[in-house]
């Protein structure tokens, strides 16, 4: 018998899902996609389902990674499913759950809270499906995607000193917009403060807001400017939060 075009071996798979993942949220390649690899039960079945869940719907960023997503899938004959998680983790949990006992294949997951997650992820594989995870890693998978989540923080952290050192003559007042929610936030928060503060000193950190989105950017930037009127930076750790606070800026 002549094997199917497309099986659900965990190298295939991989390579899917992370280009569908790299190519959607524009990042350079992955620091790990297989840190803790273990077999998926379903090697030899052919795969035409993938279950994506990224929970932060609210950002811009959610309808070009569905849309590349679902042209990488049907690239390879896969329907996609995709969650509606609208930054709940309460409500992701449900939609994995769901996804488990419908014995959706393969699952790419964004995990809001790695421990609720952890025990969903041991159902997937004791279910026979593969579960990767997206922006960290759980101790139940059969991989994971992870970014240098650090160092993207502290070249985007140096990448502003160096403007501020250059424009403003290292003087001023800088507002961050941050993120505290999950792992890859507070890692990346870390490395674009430390880095900022360190390369440029004289500069006042004034207000240190947690903000994702462009709406919360906003309305953050607004009440940061309503008492520092003479604020000259804004350094966001998303670019959605750093969209708002350019609006607020305008």
């Amino acid at each position: 018998m002549t094997p199917p075009p497309y099986t659900a071996s965990r190298r295939h798979f991989l390579a899917l899902s992370a280009a569908t993942a790299l190519a959607a949220a524009g990042c350079s390649a992955p620091e790990n996609t297989a840190a803790s690899a273990k077999p998926s039960r379903s090697g030899g079945t052919r795969l035409t389902k993938i279950g994506l869940d990224y929970p932060f719907t609210q950002l811009p960023l959610y309808s070009t990674l569905v849309k590349l997503s679902t042209a990488q899938a049907q690239r390879h004959g896969i329907s996609l499913l995709t969650t509606s998680d609208n930054a709940s983790a309460d409500t992701q949990a449900t939609n994995l759950n769901t996804w488990v006992a419908r014995k959706v294949p393969a699952i790419v997951s964004f995990p809001m809270v790695f421990e609720a997650a952890e025990p969903i992820a041991k159902a997937a594989l004791d279910a026979g499906l593969i579960w990767v995870t997206y922006g960290g890693s759980l101790e139940h998978q059969s991989a994971d995607i992870r970014f240098s989540f650090r160092e993207g923080g502290t070249l985007l952290g140096a990448a502003a000193a160096k403007w501020a050192q250059e424009h403003l003559g290292g003087k001023g007042k800088i507002a961050f917009l941050t993120d505290s929610t999950i792992e890859l936030g507070r890692e990346r928060t870390k490395g674009m403060i430390d880095a900022f503060t360190k390369a440029a000193p004289g500069v006042d950190v004034v207000a240190r807001e947690q903000a994702i989105d462009p709406d919360t950017g906003l309305s953050k930037t607004k009440a940061i400017l309503a008492k520092h009127p003479d604020l000259n930076l804004v350094l966001g750790v998303t670019d959605a939060a750093a969209y708002g606070g350019f609006k607020a800026l305008q």
